[in-house]
């Protein structure tokens, strides 16, 4: 398991059940979470995240997506509920990621957004 901390945000990364966590208070080794979601690597550049699950608060979106670039993922494909936005993601209207959102993590970076 690996873990990582930013801004007031902090998430473990379990690379063999493909699970994140976002813990809920990231001053402590306490590993109670309060959001949650699942990766799929689907290449060596792309990451598919569903499961979207809790408070997924701005901070830990982009602690989330600094730590799947720095993973070598720079495309991220991810499944919300209805009505559930995306910052920095674009809504797929068609093809096989229809209703999915997909994020440029590169171009973001290149943006200054991180």
């Amino acid at each position: 398991m690996e873990e990582y901390y930013e801004d007031g945000a902090k998430l473990s990364l379990e690379n063999g059940t493909g699970i994140i966590r976002f813990l809920k208070n990231p001053e402590t080794d306490d590993m109670d979470f309060e959001a949650i979601c699942v990766f799929t690597p689907l290449s060596d550049k792309v990451v598919k995240i569903s499961g979207m699950l809790g408070k997924m608060t701005r901070a830990r979106l982009r602690l989330l997506f600094k730590v799947l670039l720095y993973k070598g993922w720079p495309v991220v494909y991810a499944h919300r509920l209805q009505g559930r936005k995306l910052p920095m993601g674009k809504m797929m209207e068609d093809g096989d990621f229809a209703c999915w959102w997909r994020v440029d993590l590169k171009a973001i970076q290149k943006e200054g957004h991180e």
